[in-house]
């Protein structure tokens, strides 16, 4: 399959826990290119407490990556964005412009720990979705406010998150790995509508399209892959509502 979009990665060198260099950058879109991806949205972290946080050198990182990029795999589109740990004034510094949308549109990809409750998690999207932002909720299989017990969910708040106007999200690897479940859960419940690497690396949290779309295909068909690996990745840039 060709033609698809990574949505969530830490390809931009330099800015956080992902790639260290402009040449692991650049070997991390080749691996994507050979996997078939021809657009990425690259996300690195909005961490207040773990990175030093600049949209000038995220902007000129980008830039500097995006160019070289385009002389050796010139049909590949790089979009910018950021993957934002939940922070105080969300709303506040996405209109600063402080913290990157999705591609420059209303989407904000949103991340939590692990452990949080629902309720904090709750009133954080409520509190985007009020401020006129379209939360994606990045790799939701992680979050325990979303699951009852191992390989089930919790219908009851994913539904009420997506009822919101918020959109689920899980990781490549996820997809035919421990979570898989919980991710056939999502999908039996109409509720997955993302998928992304979350790469950090080619290797170690690296990029794995290949057996997360055979997977899909298998089980789902061509048709529902495209629509998730592509056409909702397409409304996400243009700024549509999925």
């Amino acid at each position: 399959m060709k033609g698809f979009t990574d949505i969530h990665n830490h390809i931009l060198f330099g800015v956080d826990d992902g790639s260290e260099s402009i040449e692991k950058s650049i070997e991390m879109i080749g691996e994507e290119y050979n996997q078939g991806a021809r657009s990425l949205i690259l996300t690195p972290h909005y961490d207040e407490e773990s990175f030093n946080l600049s949209v000038e050198r995220w902007n000129n990182h980008f830039a500097e990556l995006k160019a070289l990029a385009g002389e050796k795999y010139p049909d590949m589109k790089l979009y910018l964005g950021n993957e934002v740990l939940l922070c105080n004034d969300m709303v506040e510094k996405l209109d600063a412009g402080r913290i990157l949308t999705m591609a420059g549109s209303r989407y904000v990809l949103i991340e939590f720990y692990p452990s949080e409750d629902y309720g904090t998690i709750e009133r954080a999207l409520s509190q985007l979705v009020n401020g006129g932002y379209i939360p994606i909720i990045a790799h939701c299989e992680r979050y325990r406010a979303f699951r009852k017990r191992i390989g089930t969910i919790n219908k009851v708040n994913l539904n009420h998150v997506v009822e919101m106007g918020c959109y689920l999200q899980v990781n490549a690897t996820s997809v035919y790995r421990e979570d898989r479940k919980f991710v056939a859960k999502l999908i039996e419940n109409e509720m997955l509508h993302l998928v992304g690497t979350d790469a950090h690396s080619v290797r170690q949290r690296g990029i794995h399209w290949k057996k997360c779309i055979e997977h899909l295909e298998s089980k789902y068909g061509e048709r529902y892959v495209e629509w998730l690996l592509v056409r909702n990745p397409e409304m996400i840039i243009s700024g549509e509502y999925i």
